[in-house]
């Protein structure tokens, strides 16, 4: 009896397995979908506004961009969640805190934001005040006004939802997998890194080829930055999470209310 079912056993097709080769299609995806996904969602309150006869309507789309956002934040979640489930992975792995060096990882974590900001900043106003004549006019395509009501959402839900699918997607996602398939440390980097500054060219999406520029290169270097602290050490990723929702928090705060 015993050896009978053994024969079975041996001949019974396996059971399909979850696929957790590494392959570009996904990694592309990853890196690529939030530019898109930010164009897109403006697209969509833009249509909003059309429906209700508004003589501009991808200009009115302009001020709720914290909104649109956030909504392409959360469907870019939803697509990483879904990447991570095909490899038989979860999605809270990603924010996972080592417990045992917390205090060290805190440490150096603001240590590396204290040491990154000239990169975010000096780029920024340089380029601004090239592009501009003055960096305080990106202002107004940036920061113009919201109801307050719409301002206390976008604080709540921007912040937190940029800073749970940003970086995450970049570098605890696709910054690893880019290096197992290619071989190649540098382009692991460097995908990553330019994708994170673009992508703030439709962040939001204004025709004007001044603050377009200036989108795309006013983080260049500190995208590099960030990248280069995150490959060397992936354990700080919480805590630069935390610490990039506490920036776009004052960012929306800077927004007026009306």
């Amino acid at each position: 009896m015993s050896k009978s079912m053994s024969l079975a056993t041996a001949g019974a097709a396996p059971k399909p397995s979850i696929i957790r080769q590494d392959t570009w299609l996904p990694v592309f995806l990853a890196i690529a979908m939030r530019i898109s996904l930010f164009a897109l969602m403006q697209g969509f309150v833009a249509l909003i506004f059309v429906l209700q006869q508004h003589p501009q309507s991808w200009d009115a789309s302009i001020r709720w961009w914290p909104l649109s956002a956030a909504l392409a934040n959360v469907v870019c979640l939803a697509v990483l969640t879904s990447l991570r489930h095909r490899q038989g992975q979860v999605l809270v792995d990603l924010y996972r805190v080592e417990k045992h060096a917390i205090r060290r990882d805190a440490l150096i974590s603001i240590g590396l934001m204290v040491i990154g900001t000239p990169l975010a900043i000096v780029p920024n106003v340089m380029l601004g005040n090239w592009l501009f004549g003055d960096v305080a006019r990106t202002g107004d395509f940036l920061l113009r006004p919201l109801p307050a009501w719409g301002l206390i959402i976008a604080a709540l839900v921007f912040p937190l939802t940029n800073a749970l699918s940003e970086l995450p997607t970049y570098f605890a996602y696709a910054m690893p997998r880019i290096e197992r398939i290619s071989g190649r440390p540098w382009l692991a980097l460097a995908l990553p890194a330019f994708f994170l500054a673009a992508q703030h060219i439709t962040l939001p999406l204004v025709f004007d080829a001044r603050f377009i520029l200036w989108r795309l290169g006013m983080f260049m270097p500190f995208a590099f930055f960030i990248a280069f602290c995150l490959r060397r050490r992936p354990s700080i990723l919480p805590y630069f999470m935390l610490l990039h929702g506490l920036m776009d928090l004052q960012l929306i705060l800077m927004i007026p209310a009306v």
